[in-house]
């Protein structure tokens, strides 16, 4: 790390891969990697207003991880939020 931060000031490197944004891609790859060998999936979506009044709603996924020989072990991950609009409807 000290090497990467020594190399930003003096312009040897433009690509910044401790960034959130490559951090984040990295997150989200290692959570659908693990998914994808879980023998057990929840998906769980759950609606909350924030201080705005706009509904947003949450997105969490829960699994059955296998971990060697040591056995199972539940794992549970927030992945994001997602602007839940309900349509206004006048009588």
């Amino acid at each position: 790390m000290h090497e990467h931060l020594r190399k930003v000031p003096d312009m040897e490197t433009y690509i910044h891969y401790p960034g959130k944004d490559i951090q984040n891609n990295a997150v989200e790859e290692k959570i659908l990697s693990a998914i994808s060998g879980a023998k057990s999936i929840s998906i769980v979506l759950d609606c909350t207003s924030n201080v705005s009044h706009v509904e947003l709603m949450t997105i969490i996924v829960r699994f059955v991880a296998t971990i060697g020989a040591k056995g199972c072990e539940m794992k549970e991950h927030f992945l994001g939020f997602v602007l839940f609009r309900i349509p206004l409807v006048l009588d």
